[in-house]
């Protein structure tokens, strides 16, 4: 969504500044992929350990052992 919205404003210039306060037009903006990918990756990262960590020490007991009462 927001990668979308990026390049709707830099193919349009949709979100306009007044000239008089700004030496420009339009908000500038700028698409850096290595930093999209970066984002992507790290983000696709911690997810994958939220979901792996939690698991893996689910699975070290016993289901015997967690349902018995004492």
């Amino acid at each position: 969504l927001g990668i979308g919205l990026c390049l709707l404003q830099r193919t349009t210039g949709l979100v306009t500044l007044p000239i008089e306060s700004y030496y420009v037009n339009a908000v500038p903006v700028l698409l850096d992929p290595v930093a999209i990918v970066l984002l992507n990756a790290g983000t696709l990262l911690v997810c994958v350990a939220a979901l792996v960590l939690p698991s893996a020490l689910v699975s070290r007991i016993a289901p015997a052992r967690a349902i018995r009462f004492e």
